[in-house]
């Protein structure tokens, strides 16, 4: 039988491989394509539209399900507590540093 606490456990590990592991390979993708004269700009468009799609909204849902997965966790505890309330601010400077890279 599977638990409410397993289904959002897994959850947030499915988000973590799909939505933040390309983010690693993107790096690696536009230092090897990005200066390339046939195919940086279409490069650059892509990893820009992957980013948008997938690893902004990764970040959020990471924080939401991770939140859900402490308070599934430990039932007893307030929900705001400081423990609980130390995950944004794990996630607020690489959530800053990608948005700083994006906007102009």
């Amino acid at each position: 039988m599977i638990t409410e606490y397993v289904f959002v456990k897994f959850i947030h590990t499915l988000i973590a491989i799909v939505a933040l592991g390309p983010s690693a390979g993107l790096g690696i993708v536009l230092e090897f394509y990005g200066n390339h004269p046939a195919h940086g700009a279409f490069v650059l468009r892509a990893v820009y539209r992957i980013v948008v799609f997938f690893v902004f909204p990764g970040y959020a849902l990471m924080l939401v399900t991770g939140l859900w997965v402490v308070n599934l966790a430990r039932p007893g505890t307030p929900a705001f507590s400081a423990r609980r309330l130390s995950a944004p601010r794990l996630h607020r400077p690489s959530l800053l540093q990608s948005l700083s890279s994006f906007c102009p």
